[in-house]
Order: structure tokens, then C-alpha cells, then sequence
């Protein structure tokens, strides 16, 4: 960082900015998230010093603005506009079929990308990722997960990089879990399962509670909601026909020649069983309203169970429904905790 390599790289940028218009500068800096990391900013700081008077104050300048804004951002993350990020330019060169899908990925996984993944980024692109999931655009929303995933590994090895890395391992699980619910694909599935084992055993998270029970969490609703969200209030397993032959009629044509054994999913009640096991994990190392919400998902996995012909405790559900009240914020948590009670009227002793 003592080279004035960020400097010779950022200064253009910079100053596209400060000589465009306010919405002409906003898309600039949208498309060049790399200045809003702190290290970013910190090391531009320390290459400008040495600079001549004048380059450096309008580099400063530049620098304390764009620390205002990340610090705007990172209050208001629903505010960053997606769209103009390095990510989605390489998604939209995919859907103009300009480019094929393993180039988009060897396009992302460069230390360039790395950078790019600023946390405010971060944040804001996974967010709009895990909202569209289950959407028409569900295989946009893959394709933004697959990207990051790619350029994670080239974060800065540092507080903020490691945490845009976490961010983006548990965002990614939460994609595949939203188009899983729209599509039965196998083959996400048991990608999304394999990297999410792996990362548990990762040295730098490895003692760290509040990530393994994310972590746990979300695969545990990785096998969840596909199996129950809008299933579970009557006739499961036409519902589930209908999932399955959603997925054959938007994937069809991709199919063929690959093997059923590779895009067939579990049967429900293995799943449902799978979801059980990793939120029981889960339960026992979240606290406070985060334990509430892996309750409520358990209670939620063991009507599944009852709905695919599984034999469950009534009473054991009904304890877990008590407990999930017990930690579910009162404020944060009124929806969960309306719905908790729902199931407390339906299903509890």
C-alpha cells in the first residue's frame, strides 16, 4: 500500500466525480464501491501525503466525503442503489449472453472484485439478492450469489473484509434457501450444503459463536421453507407436485444430459429431519431473539414432519412454541411471535 498503487488507480475516479453532476457522480461512485472500504480510504490517505500541496487537499477532500457517505450508508444500507456495482455489470454482459457463466466467475475472482466488495456493497447487493430469490429473477439473483461467492476469497485480510466474507457466506445460503422455495433444484441445494459445512471448520470462524449459530440457522432453513412455506395450510402434497414440476418447466430444456440423481431433491421428510437437526444446533448456541427465531423454525420443521406423515410430539411442539415466546422480542419479533401463536392455537396441547 506504499506504492501510490491505489492512488494511480483511484485518482481518475475521483476526479470523474468531482467534475460530474450529483447523479452523474452517485453512479461514478456506485460503480466504483472499492472507495467506500475504509482500508480503501485509509491507504489512499497515506499514499496522498507525500504529494504535492494542492493534490493532496483535493484528494483529502475527496476522502472525507467518502467517508460521509459510507458512514450514511452503512445507517442506511436500503439507500445504496443496486445496479451500477462491478457485479451486476458482469451479470448483465451474462444475461446478453455476451459472456458464458464460467467467465463471469473467473471475471469475479480477482483481488480487483475483492475490493470492490466493500461492506456497504456487500450488504446492500446480498440484501436485494435474498429479497428477489424467490422471484421471476431467481436465477439473477443465483448468478449475484455465485459472483460474490467468486470474489469474497479477495477481500482485504481485514476486520472489514473478514466481515464482508461472513456476510457473504450467510447471505448466500439465505439466496439459495429463497430460490429453492421457487424452484426445486437439487444441485443448489447440495452446493449451498457443502460450502456451508465447509465454512464451519474455517480457522477464522471457527470460535466464533454468533457466526456458527448463523450458520447453523440457515441451513437448517436452507432445508426448511423449500419443503413448507405456503404448504403447510392444507393439501402439502399437491403443493409439492406443483414445486416440482415448476421446476421442469422453467429447467427443462437445462437438464438434459445431466443425471436426476444430480437435481433431484431430498424427500420432504428427510429434509424436514435435516432442518430439525441443524436448528436443534442451532437453538442451543443462539441467545436472546436470535434463539427465539431458530425456536420458532423448529416448531415450524416439526408441523412439516406431521404434514408429510411423521409422528411428532404434540407436546414437545408445544414447548417449543412456549419457548420461541420467551425469546422473541417483543418489538422486533411482533410478527414472528403472532405467528408462533398461531401455531400454539392450531397445533399446541
Amino acid at each position: 500500500m506504499s506504492d501510490g498503487s491505489f492512488l494511480i488507480e483511484d485518482l481518475p475516479v475521483l476526479l470523474e466525480m468531482s467534475q460530474a453532476s450529483p447523479e452523474e457522480s452517485q453512479k461514478v461512485l456506485l460503480a466504483n464501491p472499492r472507495l467506500l472500504y475504509p482500508e480503501r480510504v485509509a491507504a489512499l490517505r497515506r499514499e496522498v501525503a507525500t504529494q504535492p500541496d494542492d493534490l493532496r487537499d483535493f484528494v483529502n477532500s475527496r476522502l472525507q466525503f467518502l467517508e460521509q457517505v459510507e458512514l450514511m450508508l452503512t445507517d442506511n444500507p436500503e439507500q445504496f442503489q443496486v445496479g451500477w456495482g462491478p457485479i451486476e455489470v458482469i451479470v448483465s454482459r451474462v444475461f446478453d449472453r455476451e459472456i458464458a457463466q464460467v467467465e463471469a466467475e473467473r471475471l469475479a475472482a480477482t483481488p480487483r472484485l475483492g475490493w470492490e466488495l466493500s461492506p456497504v456493497y456487500a450488504i446492500a447487493l446480498l440484501r436485494y439478492a435474498v429479497a428477489g430469490a424467490h422471484g421471476d429473477d431467481w436465477w439473477i439473483m443465483l448468478m449475484i450469489r455465485r459472483l460474490a461467492l467468486a470474489a469474497c476469497p479477495y477481500a482485504p485480510r481485514s476486520i472489514a473484509g473478514d466481515f464482508v466474507r461472513e456476510r457473504v457466506w450467510l447471505d448466500s445460503l439465505d439466496i439459495a434457501r429463497g430460490s429453492l422455495v421457487r424452484i426445486a433444484d437439487g444441485r443448489v441445494l447440495r452446493d449451498a450444503v457443502t460450502l456451508g459445512t465447509r465454512w464451519m471448520s474455517e480457522p477464522q470462524v471457527s470460535g466464533k459463536r454468533k457466526f456458527q449459530a448463523e450458520l447453523r440457522h440457515r441451513l437448517g432453513t436452507l432445508h426448511l421453507d423449500p419443503y413448507t412455506v405456503g404448504r403447510l395450510e392444507g393439501q402439502y402434497w399437491v403443493r409439492h407436485a406443483e414445486w416440482l414440476q415448476t421446476f421442469q418447466e422453467e429447467c427443462g430444456d437445462d437438464l438434459v444430459g445431466v443425471s436426476e440423481q444430480e437435481w433431484r431433491m431430498p424427500e420432504p421428510i428427510e429434509a424436514l429431519h435435516i432442518a430439525d437437526r441443524y436448528l436443534v444446533e442451532a437453538t442451543g448456541l443462539n441467545e436472546g431473539h436470535a434463539k427465539g427465531l431458530s425456536l420458532k423454525a423448529r416448531a415450524q420443521a416439526l408441523i412439516g414432519l406431521e404434514a408429510v406423515g411423521e409422528r411428532i410430539s404434540r407436546a414437545e411442539l408445544t414447548e417449543v412454541c412456549h419457548q420461541a415466546l420467551r425469546y422473541l422480542d417483543q418489538k422486533r419479533g411482533v410478527q414472528q411471535r403472532l405467528a408462533v401463536q398461531a401455531m400454539l392455537a392450531q397445533y399446541g396441547t
